[in-house]
């Protein structure tokens, strides 16, 4: 079975300005763009995600305080931001950064919206900045908006069953948080991460009717290690659920040459495997895929694993 990907990257995206010296750097956009151009994808425009989209992930105040910052420059943004209870220091979204996360949420649920039309079976979202660190009112960890939670509870909000795979190197906390906090019962979050995540931290309890998993993956893990657990824990959690849409929040930080020296190691084909996988489990339940870029930070391995992860979405 053969699925073409419909690929969402708006240039607004490149226009996000990271703390400069961190590894969330506007060339990670070009180099995913430069793999997805040698695989032949289909490019379609997409718009800023709406107010309302974004309300249903993220607190008033939070979302006010984003409006506020990015009216500052870049000194003042950062300067809001060791004062806010919302931001982070070095990810204050100053300049166009706010502008960019809402067309980088709009991306998403565009390509949600693509899926339940029967307009596509596989998405890919190749935005910046990330989102599964940003929580209902608080923005960290390179994350301002939650571009997978807001995605999904735009899919629930038309009554889709949503599974969210989550495969960064760092547990996706502010989805977890967002997600707990859903009245729909037919959300499932699932994130794997390496076991020594500092984002990892004891969970609040779940105040909505949602399915949290949590897979720590132990330190020296390898591909092999990783595909077990996720055959012993992950996809029977997913078949259980039976979603209509399968997201992705992918995170290529845990390649063996990523530059944040990962300690769980993963190779290009490990991801390609994995991604099979998972398409394989969507095709048999009938789902679509709509998955989204999250870390991955040396340019060289981001555009190998992009381009893997694409094509094996098509398979």
């Amino acid at each position: 079975m053969s699925n073409e990907v419909i690929l969402y990257q708006p240039d607004m995206c490149y226009r996000h300005l990271a703390f400069p010296g961190t590894s969330e750097k506007p060339e990670r956009f070009g180099v995913v763009k430069s793999a997805l151009e040698e695989i032949g994808c289909q490019l379609k425009i997409s718009v800023s995600a709406k107010e309302r989209q974004l309300g249903q992930a993220h607190s008033i105040s939070y979302l006010g305080t984003l409006a506020e910052t990015s009216q500052m420059g870049r000194l003042r943004g950062i300067q809001h931001a060791f004062i806010s209870p919302h931001l982070q220091w070095y990810t204050a979204p100053y300049g166009e950064s706010f502008q960019a996360a809402k067309y980088a949420a709009g991306a998403v649920c565009a390509g949600v919206n693509d899926v339940l039309t029967d307009r596509a079976q596989r998405v890919f979202c190749a935005v910046r900045p990330p989102g599964h660190h940003a929580g209902i009112s608080h923005g960290e960890g390179f994350c301002i908006l939650n571009n997978v939670a807001i995605g999904a509870l735009d899919a629930a909000g038309q009554g889709a069953k949503v599974a969210i795979i989550d495969f960064d190197r760092h547990h996706g906390n502010g989805t977890e948080e967002i997600i707990a906090a859903a009245s729909n019962s037919d959300l499932l979050f699932i994130s794997s991460y390496q076991a020594d995540c500092k984002y990892a931290k004891k969970p609040k309890p779940t105040r909505g009717r949602s399915k949290l998993l949590r897979i720590p993956l132990p330190l020296a893990s390898d591909g092999s290690d990783v595909i077990e657990l996720y055959r012993d824990f992950v996809f029977p959690a997913i078949e259980r659920h039976r979603p209509d849409v399968i997201m992705i929040s992918a995170g290529f930080d845990l390649h063996r040459d990523d530059a944040l020296r990962p300690k769980v190691r993963l190779d290009t084909n490990d991801y390609r495997i994995l991604t099979w996988c998972i398409s394989s489990l969507a095709n048999e339940l009938g789902a679509g895929i709509v998955s989204v870029l999250e870390g991955g930070y040396t340019l060289e391995s981001l555009k190998e694993c992009v381009s893997a992860h694409v094509q094996a979405l098509a398979d």
